[in-house]
């Protein structure tokens, strides 16, 4: 295992690395912060006409992320904007390291080395800081909004998870715990800071509603994948269909398995979630590095005394996170496939972790009653 860690280290750090360096010294690195830079000009009025044009034809964020994007992007010169971008990715990178201690407490310092290593060797890390997009930053907000879920306070939660709604099409599965758990003040929290952040981002962008969908629309247009779903497009039906079809379906099947599984670790379902995510809708390679969950709930299970048969699917699953597919090549039937494997390494999860759970409890109803479910698959 300390050969595979240290393997798994050197890829994390060359990911890391080449994504950093893309983002802050390339020319043409962080093209997608750009955008979003841009329309910090605008709403300032600092922006060229031709600036504003190109933000409002390609804006695909909904009305509140302005509001939370003013915490990221700062009104500053573009090289300073770089920089100030890159180091809220460190800070959100090192707090998932500090996540990943507080809940592998019960690990050894060889096996928790082994679970963070695995947990940032994404690919999709990768792109997300050289295009300068806000996926690893969504993943550290979803990561101790579950963290403050398990500690009851709902308030912080709350405001975390609408941050996170920056991205809604990753973020919105993971509101599905606090629902089925009836968590109800995190999603109270949450509803507020969205519309707070809306009617902010309306009065200081001087964008409309109807311009901010509309530009949300022309994205969804322009990427062609919309998840696991994209193959209905081959029967006539369009981006948008396919996109309802698939949140319905998604969502469904997203809520249907907390509800079922809600006893298991909350580790086991940020993994299902993000899952969800990357499936249900349209994402892109840089969303994957929501597969930060998956790496970690499986691979926390490899050093268990029973985890002989976490191996098979660490490594199936890990070869489609590891592997830095290019754009021109997820295409076809490969993204079909590999969401099948994700999807097999989330039902490997829910079974084995439920009947370890199933396990534990029964053991300790013997002695000292009924227990809750540990965070971390252990």
């Amino acid at each position: 295992m300390s050969g595979l860690s240290w393997m798994l280290a050197l890829l994390a750090a060359a990911y890391l690395l080449v994504g950093f360096y893309g983002m802050v010294f390339r020319d043409r690195g962080a093209l997608d912060l750009r955008l979003r830079w841009l329309s910090q000009q605008t709403a300032a009025k600092e922006a060229s006409p031709d600036a504003i044009t190109e933000t409002i034809q390609y804006q695909p964020y909904p009305p509140w992320a302005f509001f939370s994007g003013q915490l990221f992007v700062l009104s500053m010169s573009w090289a300073a904007s770089k920089i100030y971008f890159a180091g809220v990715n460190l800070v959100a990178l090192l707090s998932l390291v500090w996540w990943l201690i507080l809940i592998g407490k019960g690990y050894s310092n060889v096996e928790r080395w082994f679970v963070i290593c695995t947990a940032f060797a994404v690919a999709g890390m990768a792109v997300c800081l050289r295009l300068g997009q806000y996926s690893i930053i969504v993943t550290a907000c979803l990561a101790w909004m579950i963290w403050l879920l398990e500690r009851k306070k709902e308030l912080l939660a709350g405001i975390l998870l609408g941050v996170a709604m920056i991205k809604p099409h990753l973020a919105i599965p993971f509101a599905c715990i606090p629902l089925v758990r009836r968590q109800w003040r995190c999603l109270m929290v949450t509803l507020i800071y969205l519309a707070v952040g809306t009617l902010v981002s309306g009065v200081d962008s001087g964008e409309s509603l109807l311009e901010s969908f509309r530009g949300m629309n022309n994205a969804i247009h322009k990427d062609m994948r919309m998840g696991l779903l994209d193959g209905l497009k081959w029967i006539g039906l369009n981006h948008v269909q396919v996109m309802v079809i698939g949140l319905v379906v998604g969502g469904s099947i997203c809520i249907w398995f907390i509800h079922k599984y809600q006893h298991v670790s909350s580790l086991t379902l940020a993994a299902l979630c993000a899952v969800t995510s990357l499936l249900w809708s349209y994402s892109r390679r840089y969303d994957q590095s929501l597969l930060f969950f998956l790496m970690v709930a499986i691979a926390s299970r490899v050093p268990n005394p029973h985890g002989r048969n976490a191996w098979f699917p660490f490594l199936v699953v890990g070869i489609t996170v590891w592997t830095p597919f290019t754009e021109p090549l997820w295409h076809g039937c490969l993204p079909v496939v590999i969401g099948a494997i994700w999807i097999f390494g989330v039902a490997w999860l829910c079974v084995e972790t439920s009947a370890q759970v199933a396990v534990k409890q029964a053991d300790v109803s013997k002695s000292v009653g009924p227990t809750n479910s540990s965070f971390c698959d252990s």
